[in-house]
């Protein structure tokens, strides 16, 4: 039985959901998911269980900012350090903007296999990503695709004066482009060109 911490890791599932449905934040379908009372009834009584068992291990949250006419989707990831990485398919071209990174991070793509085994966390791969950097995560097929922040011990400072940027959490903005979009695009010219004028007032 599928619980909330996995329908929240998927792309459909936002994490304030009604009575009778959740909302659908698939960029790729487009439509509602409506949950059958019993198996919502099923979801809320694990939910009350693991609330009773101790602490629920800390998430990632999306949100969505906006989604403009042409199909392209902009949003915010928040991810703190070691939380459960969110799980998309990525059938879009996403491009990715780091608005913050503590000196002390580091960012992992997730790997191959279910997430949490051994065979996915030795594939995790590492992130060339620093705070201000703006990247382009090209379309895997709709494969599976996420990332999960860290703590890099190497990283770590111990200045008075930098103890503030090496603690907390990732902030991600991710704008999702359809395939169609960026076909003829150069993607060694400035990422940011590729966006419709209206993303760059968000």
């Amino acid at each position: 039985m599928a619980d909330d911490s996995f329908l929240s890791s998927m792309t459909f599932a936002t994490h304030d959901f009604r009575a009778d449905s959740i909302s659908c934040d698939c960029d790729e379908c487009g439509v509602n998911i409506h949950i059958p009372p019993p198996i919502l009834a099923a979801l809320r009584e694990r939910k009350r269980q693991k609330l009773e068992q101790g602490p629920i291990k800390r998430t990632q949250v999306r949100n969505l900012i906006e989604r403009g006419p042409d199909s392209v989707a902009v949003w915010s990831w928040i991810l703190p350090q070691d939380a459960e990485p969110l799980v998309e398919f990525g059938s879009s071209h996403r491009i990715v903007w780091v608005q913050r990174l503590p000196q002390s991070s580091t960012m992992r793509s997730i790997g191959k296999g279910i997430i949490g085994s051994s065979d996915e966390e030795k594939s995790r791969k590492g992130m060339d990503w620093e705070e201000g950097g703006v990247y382009l995560i090209p379309s895997n097929g709709g494969k599976a695709v996420g990332w999960i922040h860290l703590t890099d011990s190497s990283k770590g400072d111990d200045d008075d004066s930098s103890k503030k940027k090496n603690v907390g959490h990732a902030e991600l903005r991710i704008a999702k482009v359809p395939l169609e979009r960026l076909k003829d695009v150069q993607f060694d010219n400035d990422i940011k060109s590729c966006l419709p004028p209206w993303v760059s007032t968000i």
